[in-house]
C-alpha cells in the first residue's frame, strides 16, 4: 500500500500543474492493468502446470520432468 501511494505521490510531483490529474489517473490506470495481467498470465501458467503441459521452456527441463514424474505417481 505505501509502495503505490509513494509512486502516486512521486508522480505527482513531478507532472505539471495543468496536467497533474489526468496523469495521475493514467498511472494508475496502467499499474492496475499491469497487475492484471500478471495475474492472468500466472494463472494460466498455475493451470497448465496442473494439468501437466508445462512449457519447458519457462520453467526448465528439470522441473519439467520433476512435475510430470510427481503427476504419475
Amino acid at each position: 500500500m505505501s509502495a503505490i501511494l509513494t509512486s502516486q505521490l512521486l508522480i505527482g510531483q513531478v507532472t505539471v500543474d495543468r496536467g497533474c490529474d489526468a496523469t495521475i489517473g493514467v498511472f494508475s490506470m496502467l499499474g492496475t492493468a499491469s497487475i492484471l495481467m500478471a495475474s492472468l498470465v500466472g494463472g494460466i501458467l498455475r493451470c497448465l502446470e496442473a494439468i501437466g503441459t508445462v512449457p519447458a521452456g519457462l520453467f526448465g527441463r528439470q522441473r519439467a520432468r520433476r512435475i510430470r514424474a510427481a503427476r504419475v505417481l
